[in-house]
């Protein structure tokens, strides 16, 4: 069967929910995910997908790269980027954010905070851009994809003035040569209940034509889609077609302080922890 090439573009809001979907199913058998949603119960891929879709609505507000990877038309992988720019204080993304993590119960809240403040530790002093979550649908691991994400992200933060390159963090250790082979170098390790964490760093790298400081250049973001058509609704314009509603509904629900309802029982999906290049969903959380 012949492979797809895929597109790397931005998404939009209306990707949001898609993309949550994309890496909780990435992420569904990784070892960090499973401890830091360990008290999730039956409830562990929804809580998964809905901690990703709020990921994916920072990168809408705050503008940081939302990249796809579109092959065929499907959405196929997916990554999520900090950028320079800091999250602002007291704004709708922490009510968002708060409101989800009560949600989560204790066990998990404490956990996700856990790590966060780990990260902060561990990162390096240089501005540079983050990789958070990096992860390809297990039916088209080994297609490259993957690459081709963390190529554009490399190229996203080599046009992006002051930034000194991007870091990212991984808890496989058949993880460790795939990165390094992209340019990555192991910088800190530690670990979290017993889930090993290796934290890389890959400077920016000065490509033929390249002139003057970093970022010189500059080169714009990837392609955004078209804004796909919106539901129908019962407000409609003036040729009677439907409004576009802004705001996802899982973003309405979590501004209001109500938490997503599931949506039904996880899927049972036997998936195998990948160790190698092919079937490895090159994870970041």
């Amino acid at each position: 069967m012949p492979i797809s090439i895929s597109e790397i573009v931005s998404l939009t809001e209306e990707w949001v929910d898609e993309a949550g979907e994309v890496l909780a199913d990435a992420f569904h058998d990784y070892p960090l995910t499973r401890y830091l949603f360990e008290g999730s119960g039956a409830r562990y891929h929804v809580e998964l997908r809905s901690s990703f879709r709020l990921d994916c609505l920072y990168r809408v507000e705050l503008g940081w790269p939302f990249l796809g990877a579109l092959a065929d038309g499907k959405l196929v992988g997916v990554a999520l980027v900090v950028g320079l720019n800091r999250s602002p204080e007291d704004t709708a993304l922490h009510k968002m954010e708060s409101s989800l993590l009560a949600s989560f119960g204790a066990q998990t809240a404490t956990r996700l905070r856990e790590y966060g403040d780990m990260k902060a530790r561990h990162k390096p002093r240089r501005r540079h851009m983050y990789l958070e979550s990096i992860g390809v649908l297990a039916g088209h691991r080994g297609e490259g994809h993957a690459g081709r994400l963390l190529r554009r992200v490399h190229q996203i933060s080599e046009t992006t003035p002051r930034s000194a390159g991007v870091g990212l963090d991984t808890q496989l250790p058949g993880n460790l040569p795939l990165y390094q082979h992209f340019g990555y170098e192991v910088t800190d390790e530690t670990s979290m209940g017993n889930v090993p964490v290796w934290f890389m760093f890959r400077p920016n790298q000065e490509r033929p034509g390249d002139a003057g400081a970093a970022g010189a250049g500059r080169q714009p973001l990837p392609p955004r889609l078209p804004r796909r058509r919106p539901r129908p609704s019962r407000a409609t314009g003036s040729a009677g077609r439907a409004k576009r509603i802004p705001d996802s509904a899982f973003k309405r629900k979590l501004l209001k302080g109500r938490p997503p309802a599931p949506a039904g029982p996880p899927r049972a999906r036997p998936i195998v922890l990948p160790q190698s290049d092919n079937s490895n969903p090159i994870s970041v959380f």
